[in-house]
């Protein structure tokens, strides 16, 4: 629930999720569409910026049409931050 509620946080209005999916090694994988390109980029920023996740990237990108409008999907992949690497 905290990594909902910190999603729902960083979130902004103009993008909108449709999956995450968390691993057992505490990856956490969203994907989603958003009004634009940089936004996507602007909220990979955003999410490794918080204290709750790290290493942030853009899995993938592509553009697509939704509800008549031209609009970037994306796939982003971060960690928890409370997960420890591995010895």
């Amino acid at each position: 629930l905290d990594i909902i509620h910190e999603l729902y946080t960083i979130t902004p209005h103009s993008i909108y999720l449709n999956n995450i999916a968390m691993d057992e090694n505490g990856t956490v994988t969203i994907d989603g569409i958003s009004e634009s390109m940089s936004q996507v980029f602007s909220y990979v920023k955003s999410l490794d910026d918080s204290t709750m996740f790290k290493e942030a990237k853009t899995k993938s990108t592509s553009t697509k049409k939704d509800n008549g409008k031209d609009v970037a999907a994306f796939e982003i992949e971060f960690k928890l931050d409370s997960v420890k690497e591995p010895a």
